[in-house]
């Protein structure tokens, strides 16, 4: 259970680390934020779950809470990022299988 903690956390780091910051800059947290939100502070909050009892509990819900924040401020980011640009939202599949991940 821990090892797979670790790993998410390692993978989030490196995959962070990937994403290199380029004309808009702006952009560059969309992917950055989703990938802490959802991959980085969700799965960790799974994984704290099942260890069970309260306090586990708390910090699932504290995780969960962040990375929810984080997936938001990565929607902020692209939605007002295409409003610069004066772009259409929500045009792709991968941009309303975002939409749906974010309001489950």
């Amino acid at each position: 259970l821990y090892w797979w903690g670790s790993a998410l956390a390692l993978f989030t780091v490196l995959a962070v680390a990937a994403v290199t910051p380029r004309w808009p800059v702006w952009f560059w947290y969309h992917p950055t934020s989703m990938l802490v939100g959802y991959v980085g502070l969700m799965g960790n909050a799974v994984l704290v779950k099942k260890i069970g009892g309260r306090t586990a509990t708390k910090i699932h819900g504290y995780l969960m809470a962040a990375g929810s924040a984080a997936a938001a401020f990565g929607w902020y980011v692209i939605h007002s990022n295409k409003e610069a640009m004066g772009k259409p939202h929500i045009t792709t599949w991968h941009g309303l299988a975002g939409l749906i991940c974010l309001l489950s």
